[in-house]
Order: C-alpha cells, then sequence, then structure tokens
C-alpha cells in the first residue's frame, strides 16, 4: 500500500511505513470482526454502507481474492479445489504440521505479547482462559458473527474467569455471580454496567 500525501510504502502486515518521506510512522491498530455481511446484517440491521457508486470503473460485486476466502463447510480463508482440499498458493520458508495448513486462529495482541487460539476450539468451549505475560485475559466468542474477541479479564483487582452460559453469546464469572455477552459488556450480577477491556483481536492464518 501506498499514500496519496507522501508515497510512501506500507507493507500491510506491518502498518509501518518502510519507504519514503513517512518512513518509521506506525498507523494505530484498531480491533475488527470478521464475518460474512448477513451475519452482521441480521445482528446490526441499522448498520450504515458506505455506497458503490464511486465513479471509479471498479467492480465492488466481486472479490479479488476469489477462492481464497472460501473452503470446506464455507470456512474463510484457505485457496480449495475439490479433491484437493485447501492448499497453499505460495511456498513457505518454514512448515510444521502442528496445524493444518490455513488453519484459522483467533490471535490477541497486548503491548510485546502474542497468543492465538484455534479458531475451531472456541467455536467448541466458546470461552478461553489464558495469560498473556502476567495478565489474565479471555476470548470469547459470538455465535451470532461467528467470530471471536480477547479481552483482559482483570479489570478491577482479581482475575475473573469465564464459562459460557446456557444461552449462546452469555458467559458467566464465578467470582461474582455476573453474566455478561461477548463484547464484554456485564448484564447482570455484581458488575453490571461494566465492560471489559477489549485486547486488539484479529483472525489470521
Amino acid at each position: 500500500m501506498y499514500d496519496r500525501q507522501t508515497d510512501s510504502c506500507w507493507p500491510q502486515l506491518l502498518g509501518q511505513a518502510i519507504l519514503g518521506p513517512s518512513r518509521g510512522r506506525v498507523l494505530e491498530q484498531v480491533p475488527l470482526d470478521w464475518t460474512r455481511w448477513g451475519r452482521w446484517r441480521a445482528a446490526y440491521p441499522d448498520t450504515l454502507v458506505l455506497s458503490t457508486r464511486t465513479g471509479s470503473l471498479r467492480n465492488y460485486g466481486t472479490d479479488p481474492y476469489g477462492s481464497y476466502n472460501y473452503g470446506p463447510a464455507h470456512e474463510l480463508f484457505g485457496y480449495y479445489k475439490p479433491g484437493l482440499g485447501r492448499y497453499l498458493y505460495f511456498p513457505l520458508l518454514h512448515e510444521s504440521d502442528r496445524f493444518d495448513q490455513k488453519e484459522v486462529m483467533v490471535g490477541a495482541k497486548l503491548g510485546a505479547r502474542r497468543l492465538a487460539v484455534r479458531k475451531s476450539v472456541l467455536r467448541g468451549r466458546l470461552a478461553v482462559n489464558a495469560t498473556m505475560g502476567r495478565r489474565p485475559v479471555v476470548f470469547l466468542y459470538d455465535p451470532a458473527l461467528d467470530a471471536g474477541r480477547a479481552f483482559l479479564a482483570g479489570p478491577h483487582g482479581a482475575p475473573l474467569r469465564f464459562a459460557a452460559t446456557a444461552t449462546p453469546g452469555r458467559y458467566a464469572d464465578d467470582d461474582t455471580g455476573s453474566t455478561w455477552d461477548s463484547l464484554g459488556r456485564a448484564l447482570q450480577g455484581r458488575r453490571r454496567g461494566t465492560s471489559l477491556r477489549r485486547v486488539l483481536t484479529f483472525e489470521v492464518l
């Protein structure tokens, strides 16, 4: 990528300019949810959407990544061919058989710390308690968007441990008896009206 103001080059993975007058500058990172438009529209029907009538000849109705985003069972990410399954398009410098090729991870970033949870694991457990350094974090699954988010799990002193309730998208902590949603908001209990601080979270390969 490049910026029009200084014509500096910004690799997307780094978010930092490496060539040009802006070299060394770093973009602020913000959390995002990667989901399908149908899921988002059902959960947030009043969402405003940018118009595709931009005056450009670009066709915004097609996916520039093609089959890269769609694999078995409509899973996001990973080139897919019938009979071959998922496969890598570009060669790798290092390979490992710890995970399947193109396995989707929910990755979190907290200062210099990095942590990733397999999305398939998060889908199954719904809540994953962990630590990043000495700081407690929790990954919560959002069934409406099929997305995962990480939060600091000790906002007021003692760390909290979360578990899924019988209601999809609702979580409880035994420490305070509060009920939380997948956005980290306390809906009932002693912590009602408070929110967990979200950790930068991305779906990655």
